[in-house]
């Protein structure tokens, strides 16, 4: 990492501690740290107060160095990953640790560098506030991975590449808005030729069940794999969190969840803003080379759909690395949430002793060059990916269990659960009556050769928990404890 980078992300991370630091170690203790520290630090802002505080953080951070980092990510190259959080604010740690064990460089975005060009002006304070304080909480809580020294970084944050100049931001507003009633087009078979036809529309239906029933192709915005309730289920399901996201943020201008003008919102909040992070997304890593992650499968199904319908566009900048872009928004799938649980300093050791590629190997086997980038590939490539891992842990017990079984063999008694003491002097004593009981101590140096043994097999199997299937197997074994203290 620069001498520049590392500044820039000392100084970021140093802002973030100034203002909500002091809640940091509460909320790593407990899964309900994050709330309480946010409802902490709420009490201690009035509603004016929030906006003046919000307002401050932004100025600070959009004055740092940005472009002398997204200068050297450019310039590096080869980067495989850019993970944003298009709709939800609160960051996941667990997800940037996943993608770090497969990516040359996680690009992150944080909201709170962009939400200026959003109309969050409408939001009420103290609801922006929360969620500025839970992505930066969260994001403290990866702050090693951002300033590890290593080559290329593991972690960098960056700023959407639709809002670095005026011109790309125009672009990039034009492009979503056609994107937007493109889509809602197909959805309800209906052409829509300006956002305010598509808002009546909506309008002249009132209720979110009447708005399902026509809608005709609902899979644009819901995943195509089959359900229990089919793909209408899924586009309501995604509909009500829109709606209940956009009460929640602004309960002030509708009476209830039952508001018929909420619906409008939904669509607009929901629905367009998809597509519209979408296309930021997939501006950004144009920009730098990278390949897109979904943060939940609406997000990929408009990812899917953007290659489907717009794939000139995107083509010649991301169509190389679809491989790539299928593994790694498959490791963001919760059957593989355990890979959240590998320990910072093991993703930071493992980058120093250049094994990343040995990680990678073992999630790519079996995968071949990926031409699209379907419901039907990714669901392929995730069974392969769990079955790689699944057979790469069988090999490691195998080769612990007959590391045991070939000593067992030797000395008749399993040395497994004899401590080794930190001298010769020591294990001689330690071990001398379990010595005697094998049969092994009678003269000729048979106790120091049974020393030396002890030793030779500890430094084997000492060897093959050093390995970077042994960092993964280690947090697929724990994932039950820690995934219920750790979850956040």
């Amino acid at each position: 990492m620069s001498s520049t980078s590392r500044g820039f992300h000392e100084k970021y991370f140093q802002i973030l501690e100034d203002y909500f630091g002091i809640h940091f170690e509460r909320m790593k203790k407990n899964r309900q740290g994050i709330l309480e520290a946010t409802r902490a630090s709420l009490e201690a802002y009035s509603p004016a107060l929030a906006d003046s505080v919000f307002d401050t953080l932004f100025e600070e951070l959009t004055h740092l160095d940005w472009d002398s980092v997204e200068h050297g990510l450019r310039q590096q190259g080869g980067v495989k990953a850019f993970i944003q959080a298009p709709v939800q604010f609160l960051l996941s740690p667990k997800s940037i640790k996943r993608q770090s064990l497969y990516a040359d460089t996680v690009a992150l975005s944080p909201p709170i560098v962009h939400t200026r060009r959003f109309n969050y002006q409408l939001m009420e304070p103290i609801a922006r506030l929360s969620q500025i304080i839970h992505s930066s909480l969260s994001l403290l809580q990866m702050k090693e991975l951002f300033l590890a020294d290593t080559t290329p970084p593991i972690a960098v944050l960056v700023r959407p590449a639709p809002f670095s100049s005026d011109a790309s931001h125009r672009l990039w507003s034009e492009l979503s808005d056609r994107d937007g009633l493109h889509a809602c087009s197909e959805v309800f078979d209906t052409t829509f030729s300006s956002e305010s036809e598509l808002l009546e529309f909506v309008r002249r239906h009132v209720t979110l069940d009447n708005l399902c029933h026509d809608a005709k192709k609902p899979e644009v915005f819901a995943s195509r794999t089959p359900s229990l309730g089919g793909t209408k289920y899924l586009f309501r399901e995604a509909l009500e969190l829109a709606m209940k996201a956009t009460y929640g943020g602004f309960s002030y201008a509708f009476s209830s969840l039952n508001d018929p003008n909420l619906l409008t919102f939904a669509v607009e909040f929901g629905i367009l803003g998809a597509i519209s992070a979408t296309d930021s997304v997939l501006f950004s890593c144009g920009s730098y080379g990278a390949q897109p992650i979904a943060d939940n499968r609406k997000d990929w199904q408009c990812l899917i759909w953007k290659f489907e319908h717009d794939n000139e566009f995107f083509a010649e900048k991301l169509g190389k690395g679809r491989k790539d872009s299928l593994v790694m928004n498959a490791l963001q799938l919760d059957d593989f949430s355990w890979l959240g649980n590998v320990p910072i300093e093991g993703i930071v050791k493992l980058r120093e002793e250049g094994e990343l590629q040995d990680v990678r190997d073992t999630l790519n086997r079996g995968i071949e060059r990926i031409e699209t980038l379907s419901d039907e590939d990714f669901s392929e490539v995730t069974k392969q990916v769990g079955y790689n891992l699944d057979q790469e842990f069988k090999r490691h017990k195998a080769q612990l269990k007959n590391l045991d079984k070939e000593f067992r063999r030797k000395y008749d008694f399993d040395v497994v659960s004899v401590a080794v003491g930190g001298s010769i002097a020591v294990m001689s004593a330690h071990f001398q009556p379990l010595a005697v009981a094998a049969g092994i101590v009678g003269g000729g140096g048979s106790l120091m050769k049974f020393i030396s043994d002890v030793l030779a097999e500890r430094s084997k199997k000492a060897e093959l928990r050093r390995k970077p299937v042994a960092l993964l197997f280690e947090a697929y074994e724990d994932r039950s404890e820690r995934n219920e203290s750790s979850h956040v």
